[in-house]
């Protein structure tokens, strides 16, 4: 099975997470992109999917994570989640239980299989209207965000082609767990995604607090890297 590992940020570049996410690739085999080039689309969650429209072909299932998460636990291969999909097309994890703010799920991390209905869900997110999305929004949807994944859940909701068996929600503790949920130890957890306004002062203090270096990688994974680049980014 062909895994590859899709990331991206522009304009520039705000975290280091690329080092971590090359080291995860390179110790599992996986091949990993980091898109930082301009996109069409004016609305910057937006260029998450297009870049995910960009890469999807080719491999057979794509994990996208987002610029401000990372590998903790670099003993779990991605091929766990894809052998017990199932037929679906889409994993995701709902949002954090952990959280006061909710929503139906998170848009930051997700696999998808290299599929037609994967690849219409795709082009069917950019074509929504965020407007319509907001007009339909309901309380029990959780935050409305007015981004990628407000029009992913509206899918969800309004259309039979991915409301029936396209989607399979997992638990956030699958891979999109927050920092404050680990307690002593990086491997607690596989993925920690650092949200909210002081994202970058809350990565310092997670390293500072489990005592594990800015690029969150195992020290022995990440011998040979040239690091020195992203010494200035969080």
């Amino acid at each position: 099975m062909n895994l590859g590992i899709v990331s991206g940020y522009h304009p520039g570049l705000r975290f280091n997470s690329q080092v971590n996410h090359k080291a995860y690739a390179d110790f599992h085999g996986y091949h990993y992109v980091f898109n930082g080039s301009p996109e069409r689309d004016s609305r910057n969650y937006f260029r998450k999917i297009e870049t995910v429209i960009r890469y999807l072909g080719l491999f057979d299932w794509l994990f996208w994570i987002d610029d401000d998460a990372y590998f903790t636990n670099f003993t779990i291969p991605l091929a766990r989640f894809v052998d017990e999909a199932g037929e679906c097309d889409m994993l995701i994890c709902r949002s954090p239980s952990t959280k006061k703010l909710f929503t139906k799920f998170s848009s930051g991390q997700f696999f998808l299989r290299n599929a037609p209905r994967a690849r219409e869900f795709l082009k069917a997110v950019l074509a929504t209207d965020l407007a319509a999305v907001q007009a339909f929004w309901r309380q029990d949807l959780g935050y409305y965000s007015s981004g990628d994944q407000d029009a992913m859940v509206y899918l969800s909701e309004t259309d039979p082609r991915f409301s029936d068996g396209f989607f399979k929600l997992l638990d956030h503790q699958q891979f999109n767990n927050r920092d404050f949920e680990y307690l002593a130890d990086p491997v607690e957890h596989f993925v920690v995604h650092f949200t909210g306004t002081q994202k970058v002062a809350s990565k310092v203090a997670f390293c500072e607090r489990l005592g594990c270096n800015r690029y969150l990688v195992p020290p022995r994974l990440l011998m040979g890297y040239q690091c020195d680049q992203y010494e200035h980014l969080g």
